[in-house]
């Protein structure tokens, strides 16, 4: 059900946890950083070597990263992550956005996914109040957390780097990198096999195949 990462470190990610990661979520990938008060963003539908190349590119920069399962929506660039929700050339600021889970009070249509019919209501929020301030408050953080329910984790990132992760604690960090779910970077099988396993990844595997 995808993976979202967020690498404030510099430091690279590990070679296997982006094989892994492809292995399970391949239908497109994208990644997004702040630069110039801008969002730049590299998003279609890559081979495994090719989002390796893209991460060495990543490597020194502050950034989010998505490998899409798709379970709604085309299977195409226009649907990968990120997908825009403000932007500097209509709203005077970036603001874009990621997402891990299946919405259930967002209905996805033959063409846009879950995700890009959030974005796009986003985008009526956000321009109604017309500040992105909320998305650093407690209080809004929350409301927005219990709107979508736990089992659906959203990244944004605004022109400036600030980033707001909805239902951080549903995720995992490691070596300072944040991850949306563990089954994406762990692999099981080749950790039986060899011995060393550590069973609370089974745990979470099922957890998150529930969800």
């Amino acid at each position: 059900m995808c993976l979202m990462l967020f690498n404030p470190t510099l430091n690279p990610i590990p070679s296997s946890y982006i094989s892994r990661a492809f292995a399970i979520n391949h239908n497109g990938f994208g990644a997004m950083w702040a630069e110039n008060g801008k969002i730049e963003t590299i998003q279609g539908m890559y081979n495994e070597s090719e989002i390796h190349d893209i991460f060495k590119m990543l490597d020194g920069k502050v950034y989010a990263a998505h490998f899409r399962m798709a379970t709604s929506g085309r299977v195409n660039k226009e649907m990968t992550h990120p997908f825009p929700v403000l932007t500097v050339k209509e709203d005077d600021v970036d603001l874009y956005v990621m997402h891990n889970g299946v919405f259930s009070n967002y209905e996805p249509t033959d063409v846009l996914s879950d995700t890009a019919v959030f974005a796009k209501s986003m985008t009526g929020v956000f321009r109604n109040i017309k500040t992105t301030e909320p998305l650093w408050e407690e209080d809004s953080i929350k409301e927005l957390g219990d709107h979508i329910s736990k089992s659906n984790k959203v990244l944004f990132m605004r022109g400036d780097g600030k980033v707001s992760i909805i239902n951080e604690d549903a995720g995992l960090y490691e070596n300072g990198v944040w991850y949306s779910n563990r089954y994406s970077i762990a692999d099981p099988y080749r950790a039986i096999y060899t011995g060393i396993y550590d069973m609370s990844v089974f745990d979470d595997l099922i957890e998150e195949m529930c969800n």
